[in-house]
């Protein structure tokens, strides 16, 4: 679910504007810095929830679901605040700043939980895949992309994330290789 959650929320940076352009005008389109909080934050909650379902596993409910309700009561305040200081910028940068802490928060607790047997280098891998991903996607923005149909608007962007699909699985080839063979079994 990371990479697919990776891969679609790097799409949505790329799409969106051009996609609400085609869709009902110029006039409703969000910056393009709300969109990367949004996807960022979706990211990161995407990779907490990650976090979440590994310690359910190792039967750490409470815990994490304390880490979950704080997290979104802390959004909620953090947005009312955000928003009267920065304007609709405050809300996906509230949600992208509370995801974030509480990815780290969920993160130190199942390091310790695992002792060392948390695997770093596949965690930073996903993450820094990751972060490549809405680097390329965010780079699309700079691009006047101005389609003039639908279909355009469906190969160009079809095309471009079969090249994110491509550019994600090459820099995770040895896991992706270990997930098809577990499927195929």
């Amino acid at each position: 679910s990371f990479s697919i959650g990776a891969l679609g929320f790097a799409g949505y940076v790329a799409s969106s504007n051009v996609f609400v352009t085609l869709w009902i005008g110029q006039d409703l389109v969000l910056g393009q810095t709300v969109i990367l909080f949004i996807a960022l934050g979706l990211f990161a909650s995407t990779f907490r929830g990650l976090l979440s379902q590994m310690l359910y596993a190792l039967g750490e409910f409470k815990y994490t679901s304390i880490i979950i309700l704080l997290e979104g009561l802390a959004r909620v305040a953090l947005s009312v605040l955000l928003i009267s200081i920065f304007g609709i910028v405050g809300a996906p940068f509230s949600l992208m700043l509370c995801s974030f802490i509480g990815v780290v928060i969920l993160g130190f607790h199942l390091k310790s939980k695992l002792m060392e047997s948390l695997i770093y280098p596949s965690i930073i891998r996903f993450i820094f895949s990751g972060t490549i991903l809405f680097a390329i996607s965010n780079s699309l923005n700079l691009i006047d992309l101005s389609f003039v149909s639908w279909i355009d608007f469906i190969l160009f962007f079809g095309l471009f994330l079969i090249f994110e699909m491509v550019v994600y699985f090459s820099m995770n080839w040895a896991r992706c290789r270990d997930i098809y063979k577990d499927l195929s079994m």
